[in-house]
């Protein structure tokens, strides 16, 4: 695959708008609907690892996006000192409860066709495709 951009920043909830621009300007060429859906997973994403990889300690977020022909690929890396401890199976969280959280996973999954994430030596390894066909 062709890298097409990397970008790295502060884990930190003041640096997320990075992680949108960024995401928007990578793909400027897909429709609206697509593109938003796509940038509201990913800022999800990096959310929970803000909030629950690094929870609190400081630490940065690397994203490298690969596309090669109707082919997104993301690669998110953290060096947070949290895992991921997720089910096999992701459920929406009751919208009738009022959940102020839980909805991250759920969007992601819905929005990618493919979830990978492995626990590295040190910090978290998530890679998204979408096919944008």
């Amino acid at each position: 695959m062709m890298v097409y951009d990397k970008m790295i920043i502060t884990a930190d909830f003041a640096e997320l708008h990075k992680v949108s621009e960024f995401i928007e300007g990578v793909l400027n060429r897909v429709d609206s609907h697509a593109r938003s859906q796509m940038v509201l997973a990913i800022h999800e994403l990096c959310l929970n690892i803000v909030e629950h990889a690094y929870a609190g300690a400081p630490g940065s977020i690397e994203l490298e996006v690969f596309l090669e022909n109707s082919q997104f690929e993301l690669q998110v890396h953290d060096d947070g000192p949290h895992a991921y401890f997720g089910t096999p199976e992701i459920i929406p969280p009751d919208p009738n409860d009022y959940p102020e959280g839980g909805w991250g996973l759920y969007i992601l999954h819905q929005v990618m066709d493919n979830i990978n994430y492995r626990r590295l030596e040190a910090g978290n390894e998530w890679r998204l495709l979408k096919n944008l066909e």
